[in-house]
């Protein structure tokens, strides 16, 4: 059995479907990948997290504008996943799945089942969309769910609403976004707080909080700079990679706010590091506002990871959140909107030692279920029958 996953992205780091897919190879499914490369891509093989990914490109006629570009390059994909003979096609996000249900007309013979693997709630993205774009949205999808053998989202939220939205008899597969356990060693963490201590021109030990992920615009890391220019006690490190147009408009806040020897920004690193940095640090900061649906109804990885490190969390109190953290008492909910919720949750976890320990272990405690390990038996109930 062969499984294609289709990924309209570059795939670099994609951690939740490396988990996905290790499922399948698991279940003995050969696994390869189809995902965005160069211009002249047609087909270039390349590896990625030890999976065989197919690059293909997304602008095959450079003098054309990007719309028309897009639009044909779809087909391109849809012929050129034919090709690859799959038994079955897990598409990532509704672009991945309409090349995945497009390549079956271009499929002679085989025709691959489908999955529709849903990392957001799309209806609710932010982005701006007409009422009539949101209708056309809204009826796709639920030709991605009808004809899909399941489907599966990354929370109960996001499950209840496309049930409640679709009148679906069956309900979605909720898999989390959460990592395999991680082995942490305090020590390895103890030096590395010391190399984040370096990155500021005081190297004194300080209240270290951190935002770590996609450095991009609407996850609010500009909250977590505002939050430093209001609390002199604490330092902030920004780990992620980020364009040199966003980097700059951040680099200019922590200027206008003059808090450049308290907030750091540091690279991404690699997932197999990453525990060493979400360890080093006192606090984990999750501030994106609920300015779409998609936000109000989000339980990012970065929530999960610092449970794995033993690290405190403020994060929002939104629905899934809510979920986690009232149960597992892992950390502190703040209004994102409100500097002084947020600030309130930051100085309790600094100036109360006994409540902060007590999170910490709680965390370390949630650790335990928590983990991909455990997660991934949703996936394989789901994938068994398929992959017989």
């Amino acid at each position: 059995m062969k499984v294609l996953k289709i990924c309209i992205g570059t795939w670099e780091n994609a951690s939740r479907d490396s988990r996905e897919l290790s499922v399948c190879r698991d279940l003995g499914a050969e696994i390869v990948v189809l995902a965005k490369g160069n211009a002249d891509d047609r087909g270039r093989e390349d590896e990625v997290n030890g999976y065989k990914v197919m690059r293909y490109t997304t602008r095959p006629y450079k003098k054309l504008p990007v719309g028309i570009n897009r639009i044909i390059s779809i087909f391109q994909w849809a012929k050129y996943a034919a090709t690859l003979k799959a038994d079955v096609i897990t598409g990532h996000d509704i672009g991945g799945w309409t090349i995945g249900w497009l390549s079956k007309f271009y499929s002679k013979k085989k025709k691959p089942v489908l999955v529709y693997d849903s990392h957001e709630f799309e209806l609710g993205r932010n982005s701006k969309r007409s009422k009539i774009q949101l209708g056309m949205i809204k009826f796709w999808e639920k030709k991605c769910i009808k004809k899909s053998a399941f489907t599966i989202v990354v929370n109960d939220s996001i499950a209840d609403e496309i049930v409640k939205i679709y009148k679906l008899k069956e309900r979605p597969v909720v898999v989390r976004n959460i990592p395999n356990r991680w082995t942490v060693d305090e020590s390895v963490c103890a030096e590395k707080r010391k190399e984040l201590l370096e990155m500021f021109p005081e190297k004194d030990d300080a209240f270290l909080i951190m935002y770590h992920g996609a450095v991009v615009p609407g996850r609010d890391v500009e909250r977590v700079i505002e939050l430093v220019s209001i609390n002199p006690e604490v330092k902030a490190v920004i780990l992620g990679n980020c364009s040199d147009e966003y980097k700059k408009k951040l680099t200019d806040l922590v200027d206008s706010f003059g808090v450049n020897d308290r907030v750091a920004f540091h690279k991404a690193v690699p997932l197999v590091e990453l525990w060493k940095y979400v360890g080093a640090v006192n606090v984990g900061m999750i501030l994106a506002r609920a300015t779409c649906k998609n936000h109000l109804y989000s339980l990012p990885n970065k929530l999960f990871e610092n449970i794995q490190a033993g690290t405190p969390v403020v994060c929002p109190n939104y629905p899934a959140f809510k979920s986690i953290v009232e149960k597992y008492k892992n950390g502190l909910m703040c209004d994102p909107e409100d500097m002084n919720s947020i600030n309130e949750c930051v100085d309790k976890l600094r100036t109360d030692n006994k409540l902060y320990n007590e999170l910490k272990d709680n965390a370390l405690k949630a650790k335990e279920e928590l983990n991909w390990e455990k997660e991934r038996n949703l996936l394989i109930s789901a994938y068994s029958d398929l992959l017989k």
